[in-house]
């Protein structure tokens, strides 16, 4: 993939852990911690995967939930391939997932091996 993989994930442990296995598999990878970076990542990225972490934090008082940053990442690039990933799955996530075009919904905890496989699934 020549395009770098946006991750977004306020937990910083996860984030990294996920962000080093991709690194680590001969992906390029733009973090974010909340959706204001994920946003100011896909201005400023070459972006042309997403991985998002729908339960983001407000910032300064603005809530930009995951599902906002799918809807603006579907905005830059309608066919871009989108794994969510949630501590709270089930049926009414993966309507949601589905109506919005996720390629994959993961629920928490995640392995990064198994992200990995399926970004290079993606990938090829």
């Amino acid at each position: 993939m020549n395009k770098t993989i946006l991750l977004v994930d306020d937990d910083l442990h996860s984030r990294e852990g996920l962000r080093q296995s991709l690194v680590g598999g001969g992906f390029l990878v733009a973090t974010a911690q909340d959706g204001a970076q994920a946003i100011k990542q896909m201005i400023e990225s070459e972006v042309g995967m997403a991985i998002i972490d729908l339960d983001l934090p407000p910032v300064k008082g603005v809530t930009i939930s995951g599902w906002d940053v799918v809807r603006i990442c579907r905005a830059f690039d309608a066919a871009m391939p989108i794994i969510v990933v949630t501590a709270e799955g089930g049926p009414e996530v993966r309507a949601r997932a589905k109506e919005l075009k996720v390629l994959e919904c993961l629920e928490k905890p995640i392995a990064p091996g198994q992200v990995k496989g399926i970004v290079r699934a993606i990938d090829r």
